[in-house]
């Protein structure tokens, strides 16, 4: 950002593109706003604001291994009015402990991954359909980025050495659709090798973030529509109770949104600001954010009356009126839940998930690096050695912080998994009131709520710009759940061709 000049350069075919390599509108660059809303050229007042708030994350970051442990409520509230531009690799990788990865693992490592990708031994077999897919999801990632819509351009090249080392790196979990997005997102921001050791923070078990979101059968995200399904039945129970007479299932329309963080879903500044907060609290944000779009949207979704197909084409295609950082972060932070609480929520969804899913018996293999963790549901998180995330010993209120916090005393915590689900009590909601009672709700611990630092500075709020990442060539993410590790490209589906598979789904996706 600058107060002369013009931060636009110009893509191979001419066309203007911003800091982050997204096209620009010609109405965008009429209003020197860049795709995430973000002015292209600051004032002189505004130049000094930034520059305020971007020594403070300076000071913050140099000395980080004293503020995460002494001042987590100031790096919060700085976290939720977002990073500077010019620091947000740096304090994305401080937050979620990937710097601590990267210190900690033998010397080119990366490298080695990238490697390992290219022996003969993996040119048959999973490896190699893995890697074939790879290929072919490299055109898929951010086609309306000049850095990544260029087949066979560096940024692909990169993106490839990230995905297959990450590939090598989880055997087990070998790759996803989806990946990519989330790489993607990471490399705007940072270097290649930074963010292939964010995404394994993202990835580890030990850290609470997107752990098993992308594994054989994708049975954490089922686990997780659950949770978000228990989560409206007590903070939107007439949502609940429309979604349950339609029986629209959560997987038929949060797949995209906890699968990729949002990225195929918000208006860029929104993604950002989403990012900048959810590196700090972990899935509590996912969540949030899940439930403050649905919030948003009551007026519609209620006044739908053909069934869930007319529901999962609205939640497809939402408004940018209500997805705006000025509009949507409020909502989502007004909305008062706690990491203990989802914890709870998720151990009795697995609980209840592993009743119908057996595990199938599997061979014995070596545990990989991460298997020294402990499982999301066991809710104890342990840190990287030298990293300032505090331990499962740690004595932080578990109800106000993130993935980090998640270090619950397990004396506090039900020793049934069913037991988590606490018993109906009886509410005057007037929502509820309007279904004639058909909803219990639950009743569970707020929130603190979290004051911001009043002497940081805020720039002029982001107007938000659709990320548009979506050219109808790539796979949905939720045309059914058992298609995202499938190899075949699907072709584009009309309006009406859709609603008519609506049905198909939910079957498919119970038989899961």
């Amino acid at each position: 950002m600058s107060t002369s000049g013009t931060p636009i350069r110009a893509a191979p075919d001419g066309r203007p593109v911003d800091r982050n390599g997204f096209y620009l509108s010609e109405d965008q660059v009429d209003a020197g706003v860049d795709a995430a809303g973000e002015l292209l050229v600051l004032t002189k007042e505004q130049m000094e604001i930034f520059r305020r708030r971007e020594k403070k994350w300076q000071v913050m970051l140099k000395e980080w291994s004293h503020w995460m442990p002494k001042k987590r409520d100031k790096v919060k509230a700085r976290c939720r009015k977002g990073i500077p531009n010019s620091l947000r690799g740096w304090a994305w990788r401080c937050l979620c402990g990937a710097d601590q990865l990267e210190v900690n693992a033998p010397p080119g490592r990366f490298n080695q991954l990238v490697a390992e990708a290219e022996h003969p031994v993996n040119a048959t077999g999973p490896m190699a359909e893995y890697l074939e897919i790879i290929e072919r999801d490299l055109d898929r990632t951010f086609p309306h980025n000049d850095r990544f819509s260029v087949k066979g351009g560096e940024a692909q090249e990169e993106l490839r050495k990230v995905l297959r080392a990450l590939t090598m790196a989880n055997k087990e979990v070998g790759y996803c659709q989806g990946m990519g997005m989330i790489v993607g997102t990471l490399m705007m921001q940072m270097p290649t090798e930074q963010a292939f050791w964010s995404m394994t923070a993202l990835m580890d078990p030990g850290l609470g973030y997107i752990h098993g979101v992308f594994d054989s059968g994708l049975s954490e995200i089922q686990i997780c529509g659950q949770v978000l399904r228990n989560l409206m039945k007590t903070h939107l129970p007439v949502i609940y109770a429309k979604f349950e007479a339609e029986m629209f299932e959560p997987v038929l329309y949060m797949v995209d949104w906890f699968m990729v963080c949002f990225v195929k879903t918000l208006p860029w500044a929104s993604v950002l600001r989403v990012w900048d907060m959810f590196m700090f609290e972990g899935m509590k944000i996912i969540y949030r954010v899940s439930l403050a779009i649905l919030r948003l949207s009551k007026k519609e979704l209620i006044k739908k009356s053909n069934g869930m197909g007319e529901l999962m084409m609205y939640l497809k295609n939402l408004p940018d009126s209500i997805l705006v950082p000025d509009v949507l972060m409020p909502v989502a932070l007004d909305i008062s839940i706690t990491t203990k609480e989802i914890a709870t929520l998720h151990r009795a969804a697995k609980a209840e998930y592993e009743k119908t899913h057996p595990p199938k018996p599997k061979e014995e293999k070596k545990p990989s690096a991460a298997s020294s963790h402990p499982p999301y549901a066991a809710v104890a998180f342990s840190s990287p050695a030298g990293s300032a995330r505090p331990s499962a010993s740690s004595s932080l209120d578990v109800s106000d912080e993130g993935p980090q916090s998640h270090a619950a005393d397990e004396s506090a915590q039900p020793q049934d998994p069913a037991a988590a689900i606490l018993p109906p009590l009886a509410t005057d909601s007037a929502d509820t009131a309007e279904l004639q009672g058909a909803v219990s709700t639950f009743k569970i611990s707020e929130e603190p709520s979290d004051a911001t630092a009043p002497d940081d500075e805020e720039l002029p709020p982001d107007t938000g710009a659709r990320s548009d990442v979506d050219d109808g060539s790539d796979i949905d993410l939720d045309d059914t759940i058992g298609d995202w590790r499938g190899a075949v490209d699907a072709e584009p589906m009309g309006v009406e061709a859709e609603l008519k598979t609506v049905e198909v789904q939910l079957i498919a996706v119970r038989e899961v």
